[in-house]
């Protein structure tokens, strides 16, 4: 079982829920909830299943696997496909920022490489990630697919524009207060809340594609 420490931690903030909280309703101390998400103890199968039922996640997302969110990350490389997949050529268009929000803007279009997806229905578009508040999921160097024309639902993967022109990359999640709340994948990064109104935008990813 693949299980990955850094997406224990992201549920459980996801979930808006503190060390001691989750641990006292799994039936665990503090302390060993720690050593689990820290990676410090291995997390027996039983154990995990109970933790996703009461967190309201599947097994699956606590798997360190190309999956974000319903969307299976491509590989690029044609060899690894045997029968030929439709691809459509997006323009990679800038950067988003997976680490504290920063600055947006396009390049020209003379500067922007075209790279292949999994087929697109619709406009959609290509962010390059600079940071490490994603991983293990997203890294450095990574392409996010967009999709512009979507509405974000919990628990998308998104890119988010701030209205004070900062770009993000984080998990999705409205809350039951309308507040929306931002959370990294990386555990040393903070999970942070916001109003709607803070936002020119927010846009769900499709995949991500990992260039090699």
């Amino acid at each position: 079982m693949n299980f990955s420490a850094p997406l224990l931690v992201t549920a459980r903030r996801e979930a808006g829920l503190k060390a001691k909280e989750l641990a006292e309703k799994i039936g665990i101390s503090a302390g060993y909830l720690s050593e689990l998400e820290t990676g410090k103890k291995p997390l027996s199968e039983e154990l995990l299943k109970k933790i996703a039922g009461i967190i309201g996640k599947p097994v699956s997302f606590f798997l360190a696997s190309p999956v974000i969110g319903e969307t299976q990350s491509a590989s690029i490389k044609s060899n690894l496909h045997p029968t030929p997949i439709p691809i459509s050529w997006l323009p990679v268009i800038s950067w988003v920022h997976a680490g504290e929000a920063a600055s947006y803007e396009e390049l020209p279009l003379d500067s922007q490489e075209h790279i292949p997806v999994p087929e697109v229905k619709g406009r959609a578009f290509v962010l390059r990630i600079q940071g490490d508040s994603m991983e293990p999921r997203c890294l450095n160097g990574d392409c996010v697919v967009v999709l512009p024309d979507r509405e974000a639902q919990t628990g998308n993967l998104v890119v988010a524009k701030f209205k004070k022109d900062g770009v993000v990359l984080r998990r999705y999640t409205l809350t039951s207060k309308a507040r929306i709340r931002l959370t990294p994948y990386n555990s040393f990064y903070e999970a942070t809340e916001h109003s709607p109104s803070e936002f020119h935008w927010i846009y769900p990813v499709q995949s991500t594609i990992r260039t090699e």
